[in-house]
């Protein structure tokens, strides 16, 4: 899962050598049929509408600010009908103060407010 479509650049340019397919919102294809493949979903067209019982991980590789997307992405590998007993999830963030952020509220359950941070934790308002 990604937010942003320079992300989905980046994680093209990573999986150059392997069969890749994409749910965003300019290509919904469908899952590939090889021995190994990765599947790159952006987190708000494919949060509540993709689906992929043929894998066993998932790998976050941004974080997103809405914890309802966090969750709801969590859950498109998590169906009734997977054939798998455990399913691994990977969460990549760096050690910068906004990840550590980020992370901080969706372990709370709670989207996080880019705005809210920048006047709390940088001490002014921001013009946005």
């Amino acid at each position: 899962f990604y937010n942003f479509n320079y992300e989905l650049e980046i994680l093209r340019e990573f999986a150059k050598d392997i069969t890749i397919a994409e749910w965003n919102g300019h290509r919904k294809q469908p899952i590939p049929k090889t021995d190994k493949w990765l599947y790159i979903v952006q987190y708000v067209a494919g949060a509540e509408g993709w689906n992929c019982t043929e894998t066993d991980a998932m790998v976050f590789y941004s974080a997103t600010y809405s914890y309802k997307n966090f969750e709801q992405g969590q859950g498109r590998i998590d169906r009734l009908n997977t054939p798998f007993v455990d399913l691994f999830y990977y969460v990549f963030l760096s050690f910068s103060q906004i990840d550590s952020a980020v992370r901080k509220s969706l372990e709370n359950k709670k989207n996080f407010n880019e705005r809210d941070w920048v006047q709390k934790e940088l001490g002014f308002v921001s013009q946005w």
